[in-house]
C-alpha cells in the first residue's frame, strides 16, 4: 500500500508516494538521493542514523510558546 507524504529537507519540499514499510532513511537515500545519512548497526544503538525530525505538532507547539 502506498502513502502520499511531503518531506521538507534542507529547505526544499518533496512530495513522494512511498510504500507504508519505507523507512525515513530509505526515503532520504533512495528516493531523494541524499546519501549522507547512513545505516549503522541496524538496532539504533550506534547513533549513525540520527536525523532531526520536526512534525507539524512540534511547529504548532512552538507557535503556542511564542504567544
Amino acid at each position: 500500500m502506498d502513502l502520499e507524504i511531503t518531506l521538507q529537507v534542507n529547505g526544499a519540499t518533496h512530495r513522494l508516494s512511498v510504500d507504508t514499510r519505507t523507512t525515513l532513511l530509505d526515503a532520504l537515500r533512495e528516493r531523494l538521493g541524499l546519501t549522507g545519512s547512513k545505516k549503522g548497526c541496524d538496532h539504533g544503538q550506534c547513533g549513525a542514523r540520527s536525523t532531526l525530525v520536526r512534525t507539524l505538532l512540534d511547529l504548532t507547539e512552538e507557535e503556542k510558546d511564542r504567544r
